[in-house]
């Protein structure tokens, strides 16, 4: 188990309005101290907001990953903490518990997420209207991108999107802290990966629990064939 978040203090949010306005060679000495003195692995900050009424957001925490293999746990805990606002940072990140050598793959993190009160619907072939359709209904979009290491994708929160031009907004970028989080559609469609797939999110309907059948194993999956870090 990994060593349990702590929770993200003031200090956290001023470091990241502190190194919005920093060049990159200061922002990424700042983060080397901070991780080195608290041992987080997430920071709050702020995130692009919907400007005019050809753009539309969801009121989603912003949290930058501040590691590299935590993305999967902080995309999860931020769309738990918008569909359950009670639920902490800590608990929904300890849900998906990402290892340090493969984060954590799809199937990881959809267990999370129902396991914690959210509904997941996994799509392979989501169009731009479609995830409109998804924001306008107050569901947020866990999206893998590249990085540039082959092989290893990132997880991210799509909060948001905008006409005219098309664009979408995203959360968790990661590393540096000043990236923004609105992204114009093109752009976006690049490092999309897979191109179409995603996690449409929503707050579930409580459920009495069944017991198992008699007899019957639950399957353990596949390993996922990418890092997702």
């Amino acid at each position: 188990m990994l060593v349990m978040i702590k929770q993200v203090v003031q200090a956290g949010w001023e470091l990241g309005q502190a190194v919005l306005q920093a060049g990159q060679e200061r922002a990424l000495a700042l983060l080397k101290k901070f991780i080195e003195t608290t041992g987080m692995v997430a920071v709050r900050v702020p995130l692009q907001q919907a400007a005019n009424d050809r753009e539309v957001t969801l009121d989603v925490p912003g949290y930058r990953q501040i590691d590299d293999y935590s993305c999967g746990g902080v995309a999860a805990a931020m769309v738990v903490m918008f569909l359950r606002p009670q639920m902490s940072f800590e608990r929904a990140y300890d849900a998906v518990d990402p290892t340090q050598r493969f984060g954590a793959g799809t199937t990881r993190v959809m267990r999370a997420l129902r396991s914690l009160g959210v509904g997941v619907s996994r799509k392979t072939d989501l169009t731009f209207a479609d995830i409109c359709a998804a924001i306008d209904a107050d569901r947020p979009i866990i999206v893998c991108v590249k990085t540039g290491d082959r092989g290893v994708d990132h997880w991210v929160v799509i909060y948001g999107y905008g006409r005219r031009p098309n664009l979408v907004f995203v959360a968790g970028q990661g590393l540096p802290f000043f990236a923004r989080q609105r992204t114009e559609w093109p752009e976006f469609r690049k490092v999309w990966s897979p191109r179409g797939e995603g996690l449409i999110c929503w707050k579930a309907k409580a459920r009495k629990p069944t017991a198992p059948r008699p007899g019957r194993k639950r399957s353990s999956g596949k390993r996922e064939a990418k890092k997702k870090k």
